[in-house]
């Protein structure tokens, strides 16, 4: 269930999130922006190691991308 839509619209995450960062005076991102980070950024990697094929993308943190 974690890093899906249902889990970053759960009210319970949400305030989880939020006293976390309040607790630890950081600021962060929307929870549902966040999961929708790792996914772009976990999901093209774990789709090449299992088809067992070479990389070809190189991930971009200036631009949140892989090119």
């Amino acid at each position: 269930m974690a890093l899906t839509g249902v889990f970053s619209e759960d009210a319970g995450k949400r305030r989880q999130l939020h006293a976390f960062l309040n607790k630890n005076r950081v600021e962060g991102a929307a929870l549902g922006d966040t999961i929708a980070l790792l996914d772009d950024l976990l999901w093209p990697p774990t789709q090449v190691a299992l088809q067992r094929s070479a990389a070809t993308a190189t991930w971009r943190p200036d631009l949140l991308e892989w090119v």
